[in-house]
């Protein structure tokens, strides 16, 4: 079965099957590589803001710079809160790798 959602026509199964990447294979590519940062709403960069001291533990030195001169969210060039990215590369100020060097949240890992 299709849907019209708003102007774009999607199976039903988006409802139907979970998305989830495959780390493994894409070793957290979109974490690296973007024109801008993760999405934020309004209420999120209150609670980064809040949490920080615990995320900062996880972050790697160029991304607390970010974060330090910037702040937690950037205005992107479509006016929506965004994360940082580091020195403009693509790379989310919030990223680190893990031992297998995959890109990965330091939000999600605080």
């Amino acid at each position: 079965m299709i849907f019209e959602i708003e102007d774009k026509l999607v199976t039903s199964e988006i409802f139907e099957n979970n998305f989830v990447c495959d780390l493994s294979a894409c070793k957290g590519e979109c974490c690296v590589a973007g024109d801008a940062g993760a999405p934020l709403e309004k209420e999120e960069i209150l609670e980064i803001e809040n949490i920080l001291p615990i995320v900062k533990k996880y972050m790697m030195k160029k991304g607390i710079a970010q974060v330090e001169k910037d702040g937690v969210s950037v205005i992107d060039f479509d006016l929506e809160y965004v994360t940082p990215l580091i020195d403009n590369t693509g790379a989310c100020a919030f990223v680190y790798f893990d031992k297998d060097d995959i890109a990965k949240c330091a939000i999600e890992a605080a």
